[in-house]
């Protein structure tokens, strides 16, 4: 078997394959059989080579495999820090399952102090690889809100691209959040309904035609408009009330210098408990 191991891993070579990929290759099949001791053998020989001689993805997926060992207890007794020492290597070299299973380790607390910021930023470096986990996870971050600010439209987006690489928890949830905005809107346009119903229903006001009005009488107010001018406007415009004092020179006394600013200004009086009330409107 040792022979046959050693050709084919010449063969490769003939063929421009390092020997490093034919290790990669070789603790695969071992892995496949289940003899987990080998193929930990073979990767750690990709692992402790010269980088310069391996292509970078499978030098990156060593190390995520080796991780893999010790995440899974495979052939060694399982150990998360070790696995943590892996993936982060694995990470640095652009790994994105490894940033991938970072962020859950920091999401859980294992091996590591939870920390929903740095999971975060874990599963956006594996989604911007388009790493299904990523994908999904960031999105369920911004769903509730962990480690960044809560974003339902955002979490809508994550969940969409992994749902469109063929991920059925991320479709389920994505369905699950359309059909609450659904729910939402209907419920919003129902209060909607029952408002506008309570609504009187709108009264022509009578137009005052300018010749009916004493206009050449000057305003009572001094510089200030007085009710005719009110009555002469559209009711179609919007009346906006700036302030109610009891009393008119108190009220000249507050906008004085800021006239020109509000043009054009009306007083009105009311009665209010027997008591004058001026109404100032622009």
């Amino acid at each position: 078997m040792k022979q046959i191991l050693i050709a084919a891993s010449s063969i490769l070579a003939l063929n421009g394959v390092s020997p490093a990929f034919a290790d990669y290759s070789v603790g695969l099949a071992a892995y496949g059989s289940g003899d987990y001791g080998r193929a930990m053998k073979e990767w750690r020989a990709v692992t402790d080579g010269d980088a310069r001689e391996v292509v970078p993805t499978v030098y990156a997926e060593a190390h995520y495999a080796v991780a893999k060992l010790y995440w899974q207890g495979q052939g060694v007794p399982r150990d998360y820090f070790k696995a943590y020492d892996w993936l982060i290597r694995a990470a640095e070299l652009g790994h994105a399952g490894a940033q991938a299973k970072l962020g859950f380790m920091y999401t859980d607390g294992l091996a590591v102090t939870q920390d929903y910021g740095e999971a975060r930023q874990w599963f956006e470096k594996a989604a911007k690889s388009g790493d299904l986990d990523g994908l999904y996870n960031l999105g369920i971050f911004y769903l509730y809100g962990w480690g960044v600010e809560q974003d339902r439209v955002m979490a809508k987006q994550y969940l969409a691209s992994a749902s469109a690489l063929g991920d059925p928890d991320s479709e389920a949830a994505l369905q699950r959040l359309m059909a609450e905005d659904e729910a939402e809107e209907a419920a919003r346009q129902a209060q909607v309904a029952v408002f506008l119903a309570q609504i009187p229903p709108r009264r022509e006001l009578p137009r005052i035609r300018l010749e009916e009005l004493p206009v050449e009488e000057p305003s009572r107010y001094g510089d200030l408009e007085d009710e005719r001018w009110i009555l002469m406007q559209d009711p179609e415009n919007f009346t906006i009330q700036v302030m109610a004092l009891g009393s008119f020179e108190n009220l000249e006394r507050v906008i004085s210098g800021y006239q020109q600013l509000l043009e054009p200004l009306a007083v009105y009086r009311l009665e209010n408990e027997g008591s004058p009330l001026f109404v100032l409107v622009q």
